[in-house]
């Protein structure tokens, strides 16, 4: 039989073979690429938190107030994310006298049917720790309040 002739068939394990390839490369792209898809496509409700820093120095406190953080958008690394800060006051701190606390509210826009928040890579939750970082600030704090879309109104 002339082997120049011989036409190329496919087995069962080329088959097989291609579909587990094919099934590989589409749960790479679903762990890489899933959950943004799924969060480009879904509706956006706003976000509001409250992030406390807690003991907050009076030099820190100056240059807060002296660089008026509010309308900044929050970063993560070197690029600016959806989160504004909408507002920040001042409360004396429980613990010392001569230190305060300072409350930024934050407003970021987050998938309607979410189950966790996120900033970039940043989770928010109740008691959990979050940097709240502008362009020309950064400071740990703790978040204190979340509000999504209307829910607890």
């Amino acid at each position: 039989m002339d082997t120049a002739k011989k036409k190329f068939r496919f087995n069962i394990v080329d088959v097989i073979v291609l579909l587990i390839i094919a099934a590989l490369v589409v749960a790479v792209v679903h762990i890489f690429f899933g959950s943004k898809a799924n969060e480009a496509v879904a509706k956006k409700v706003d976000c509001v938190a409250e992030v406390t820093i807690y003991g907050l120095e009076p030099e820190i406190q100056a240059e807060i107030e002296r660089q008026d953080l509010v309308g900044e958008h929050t970063v993560s690394g070197t690029l600016y994310t959806d989160a504004v800060i909408e507002g920040v006051r001042f409360k004396p701190n429980r613990k010392n006298p001569l230190l305060n606390d300072v409350i930024f509210t934050i407003r970021m826009p987050v998938p309607e049917n979410t189950t966790g928040v996120t900033n970039q890579n940043q989770e928010l939750r109740i008691s959990k720790d979050y940097i709240v970082k502008t362009r020309t600030f950064e400071k740990t704090g703790t978040v204190s309040y979340i509000q999504i879309g209307d829910e607890g109104k």
